[in-house]
């Protein structure tokens, strides 16, 4: 199948036993058809313990549980757009190939473990957004960037736990990363491990901040590009 849809109204729930259940969504499709995954208004997914979903593009207008508060999400599309505010709902039109994911509506706070994986990109599509993660925050991705490039952007990730940033997917494009009007990124965590693997490149950002209350690691093989400052802070 090329798509999997769960209509509006509809629940599906894996219990397991004792949190041990996981819901799993996998139609990642192929380049040239890409998977969809279809969460409609008012259907929910709930898990007693974790969510995998995992496709080319998703259309996420219900609800996800897992956990009651404490299990784990990963998520994986082809590309990963975020916003913070309830009120920004971004236009899909046609069949949708990457996901748009609104921190606040999806309650993306609310696990323990949180993986968002980016076969692309990750961007950004408004001037303020801060995403918090009440526990680790694995982010997966190639590039970094601003929907809208002229705008000024102050964007943050906040996690309660360990922060870790890879690029397993495709190596981004290096050549001349360019500056968007003193836009910044922040990520503060009890501990950041940076492991670029295929390379990161943290495009349109002039500054880049790493706030961590314990070490900052770089592991492995791969580059960290950013368009201009990066500064680090940790004791």
């Amino acid at each position: 199948n090329t798509s999997v849809s769960i209509e509006s109204g509809a629940v599906v729930t894996a219990t397991g036993s004792t949190y041990d259940g996981v819901a799993t969504v996998d139609v990642p499709g192929t380049a040239a058809t890409p998977g969809v995954f279809y969460l409609n208004e008012n259907a929910q997914i709930n898990a007693g313990n974790g969510l995998r979903l995992n496709a080319g593009g998703m259309s996420l207008l219900g609800s996800l549980n897992a956990g009651h508060g404490h299990g784990s999400l990963s998520l994986t599309a082809n590309n990963i757009s975020f916003a913070n505010d309830n009120n920004v709902q971004p236009a899909v039109i046609g069949v949708p190939k990457d996901v748009n994911l609104n921190w606040s509506s999806l309650d993306l706070a609310n696990y323990d473990d949180l993986t968002l994986i980016s076969r692309g990109s990750m961007s950004f599509q408004q001037d303020v957004a801060t995403m918090k993660a009440k526990g680790t925050l694995t982010l997966d991705a190639g590039s970094y960037s601003i929907a809208y490039g002229t705008i000024p952007a102050k964007v943050s990730f906040d996690a309660g736990g360990k922060m870790t940033l890879l690029n397993s997917g495709a190596a981004p494009d290096l050549t001349k990363p360019s500056i968007s009007n003193n836009s910044s990124l922040a990520l503060t965590a009890a501990g950041i491990d940076i492991a670029p693997r295929n390379g990161i490149l943290f495009n349109q950002f002039g500054t880049v901040t790493l706030n961590s209350t314990s070490d900052v690691t770089l592991q492995g093989s791969g580059t960290v590009t950013i368009a201009q400052n990066l500064n680090i802070n940790a004791p």
